[in-house]
């Protein structure tokens, strides 16, 4: 089932590449929102990294439209923050980097506070161990 998941994500992707730029993409927007919404809270790491892979296309394919839905993308990609699989958290902070910059700046707040926990809650755990050398 994962696998199905993987291949449907991947032809979301392939939408979005080929219809990047064009009118015919900008109705769909929603939808793959919602999709992506669902898909970068998997469980499986591939679907992840591709989900937070596809957001930065989809805010490049449509710069002008993707700001009305970037925020209800915030808290599924912070969900990615923690994993422990260091190139779903590349992604994930690729992602949210892009959300940001395509926002309307109406929820900042939310994510500054997110982003300042999560970057000073690894720091803690780096300088922790690196006392301990």
């Amino acid at each position: 089932s994962e696998e199905i998941r993987l291949q449907v994500l991947q032809l979301l992707e392939a939408i979005i590449v080929r219809y990047s730029q064009t009118p015919q993409l900008k109705p769909f927007l929603n939808d793959s929102i919602i999709i992506l919404c669902e898909t970068v809270k998997d469980k499986y790491p591939t679907i992840k990294e591709l989900s937070c892979q596809t957001i930065i296309k989809l805010a490049n394919a449509l710069p002008m439209d993707f700001h009305m839905q970037a925020e209800s993308l915030i808290k599924p990609v912070l969900s990615c923050f923690c994993h422990q699989r260091y190139k779903v958290r590349v992604e994930a902070i690729r992602a949210i980097g892009e959300i940001i910059m395509h926002s309307s700046f109406k929820g900042n707040n939310q994510y500054h506070l997110h982003l300042f926990i999560f970057v000073r809650n690894n720091l803690l755990v780096l300088c922790s161990m690196s006392l301990n050398k």
